[in-house]
């Protein structure tokens, strides 16, 4: 098997391809890895990310990241400037990374709150929706009815007065009768006070408002 060589543009050396980092759109890069790499800083983006745009993947942070710490925890004596490009860039060559360019690199980025807001289905399109899966049998009755927002009444198993029907002795009886509740003290209303404060107009809203069958205590 015949080996094929490669120029650096750089450096002037003539070396195996191997040692020159594949372009996505084909062929190899002008500078050897030694050249093109020499500068990196593996955290600090300005120093890798004009490579990323010249072969064309994204950029993606949290991806970079995890390949930094993980080649550094690896084996922190021999990390340096060429610990992770290389790997980065076969990575961005996979399926799940290969249509995305560099100009897709804010995008890939952006915080889920940043993202485009998704559009909120009305009430009307939601309950629709719903009525189309249970119809169509993706959901079931149950589901259906635990999530339709039209659905308002009272649980069956629950009666008038809040209590699960048989468990008959969650609630009380005239033989099991509920424990006094402490009552609160009595405030002392000095409705004399209030009169003195409030004028014929002020009075007159108060009863529009509240009707006239309260006392000034109430």
């Amino acid at each position: 098997m015949s080996l094929s060589y490669q120029t650096c543009t750089k450096c002037g050396r003539t070396l195996k391809e191997t040692e020159f980092f594949k372009m996505k759109t084909g062929g190899r890069y002008e500078l050897c890895k030694d050249c093109l790499c020499q500068y990196i800083d593996n955290r600090k983006p300005e120093t890798f990310k004009w490579i990323l745009e010249a072969f064309d993947v994204p950029y993606i942070e949290k991806k970079w990241m995890q390949m930094t710490n993980d080649k550094y925890k690896k084996d922190p004596g021999k990390f340096g400037p060429k610990s992770v490009i290389g790997t980065y860039l076969r990575t961005m060559n996979m399926t799940q990374y290969k249509d995305l360019h560099y100009e897709d690199s804010d995008d890939v980025n952006q915080l889920p709150a940043e993202r485009k807001a998704i559009d909120v289905p009305t009430d009307e399109e939601y309950e629709q929706r719903l009525l189309d899966q249970l119809n169509s049998g993706v959901i079931t009755e149950t589901q259906y009815n635990t999530l339709t927002r039209t659905n308002t009444k009272t649980p069956s198993n629950i009666d008038e007065n809040g209590f699960l029907i048989g468990l008959e002795d969650a609630k009380p009886t005239e033989d099991q009768p509920s424990e006094p509740q402490e009552q609160a003290p009595q405030y002392q209303f000095d409705s004399s006070y209030w009169t003195d404060q409030l004028d014929d107009s002020d009075i007159d809203y108060l009863m529009l408002k509240w009707g006239t069958m309260y006392t000034p205590e109430q």
